[in-house]
Order: structure tokens, then C-alpha cells, then sequence
């Protein structure tokens, strides 16, 4: 029985671990199939060398990379029209207790709330460039000039409103829709590089506007 190929044989052993004996036949014949253990969490000792270390192609997990557009869609595809149960949206909510929204930004974190604040050290100039009197001035200018520059008449996105007299120095013009100006960001250089920052006057943009 022994000399048959792919059977099974019992010899008699002393040590009971050792009583029955499996010896498995030609690999190459079409019978053949592996005998697979199924490991336990428990069966893994110090030292261990999993199956599969240095074995690409058996990972699912996607860290480091980019899922393709194809994956995507046919996942997208698979979850459209399902609704999940009450029960189901109750474990979600609970599993997301405690945790920080992802709609922080809609949250009051302005100003001393925010975790940025360093005691109010932004200087005076930046902080009235950014409050809310100095945006409806630049939406007032922009409107009455139309949206475009009052040098070369395009109409881009990068606009900037000029203040005619120099915004630092006169500050009870500086959000005064005449005292501005619309021009885009090439001209608006252009003219700071050919006059200054400082001590700018309608003379000076009156000279630049009507320049070739």
C-alpha cells in the first residue's frame, strides 16, 4: 500500500504525535492538491517569517498610493441608491463621537479662537487690507470701473483696486470709492515700479493712464 502513489498509510509510532503519517504522491499528477493550514493568531511564535514577506500582490491596502479613477467610479456605481439602516446610521454616529468635523473651517475660529492667534501681532496696515470695510470698498470699485483695468481694458481675474493717494498716509480716503481705481496685476506693478510706493497723487495716475 505503500508503493501506491498519493495514498494514505498508518505506521505505528511510540510517540502518539507520531502515530498516523501523511505522505502525499507526485506533485505533477492531475490529483494533487496542497494541504493548506490555517493559521491562528495563536500559531504564530517569535521569529516567525510570514508566507508571504517579499510576496507582492496580495496587499489590499491602498497607503502611499492612488486608488485609479476606475476603482473609484465602480465603487461610486456600487453604493448609488443605497440607504443605510437606522441602526446602521446609529453605530456611525456613535463611532464618530468625540472626534474633530471635518467642517472646522465653518466653525467661529477667527481671531482668538483660532489655534493661529499670537495675541493680535499682525500690523495694523495688513489687518485693515483684510477686514470686512476694506473688501466692500474693493467690490464698490471694481463694479463702478465695470470689472476691468482702466489701463489696457481687460477683464481678468487678477484685478487689483489702487488706492489714487497712498493708502498709509491718507487715512480718512482709504476706503473711499473715488480714491480708488481698478487695474490689473501687470499694470498695477508697472505703475508702483515707475513712481514709488509712497507720495502717489491723481496726477501721477493721470500721467500713467494716458501713456502708449
Amino acid at each position: 500500500m505503500a508503493d501506491t502513489p498519493n495514498t494514505f498509510y498508518k505506521t505505528p509510532k511510540d510517540d502518539p504525535k507520531d502515530r498516523i503519517q501523511i505522505e502525499i504522491g507526485d506533485s505533477k499528477q492531475l490529483d494533487f492538491y496542497p494541504q493548506v493550514k490555517i493559521m491562528r493568531s495563536g500559531d504564530f511564535k517569535k521569529g516567525h517569517i510570514p508566507w508571504n514577506k517579499g510576496i507582492t500582490g496580495y496587499s489590499t491596502s491602498w497607503k502611499g498610493r492612488k486608488m485609479p479613477k476606475e476603482a473609484k467610479e465602480k465603487m461610486r456605481q456600487a453604493h448609488l441608491g443605497r440607504v443605510p439602516s437606522v441602526e446602521q446610521r446609529r453605530k456611525q454616529s456613535e463611532a464618530l463621537k468625540g472626534r474633530m468635523p471635518k467642517n472646522l473651517y465653518l466653525l467661529d475660529n477667527s481671531g482668538a479662537n483660532s489655534h493661529w492667534w499670537k495675541g493680535g501681532i499682525t500690523p495694523e496696515n495688513e489687518h485693515q487690507r483684510k477686514n470686512k470695510e476694506f473688501k466692500n470698498w474693493r467690490k464698490e470699485v471694481y463694479e463702478r470701473d465695470n470689472y476691468k483695468c482702466k489701463k489696457c481694458g481687460q477683464n481678468t481675474r487678477t484685478l487689483h483696486p489702487h488706492h489714487i493717494m497712498n493708502f498709509s498716509k491718507y487715512v480718512d480716503l482709504r476706503f473711499e470709492a473715488d480714491n480708488g481705481v481698478t487695474l490689473c496685476e501687470v499694470d498695477h506693478r508697472r505703475f508702483h515700479k515707475e513712481y514709488g510706493l509712497a507720495n502717489n497723487s491723481r496726477l501721477q495716475l493721470k500721467e500713467f493712464l494716458c501713456q502708449q
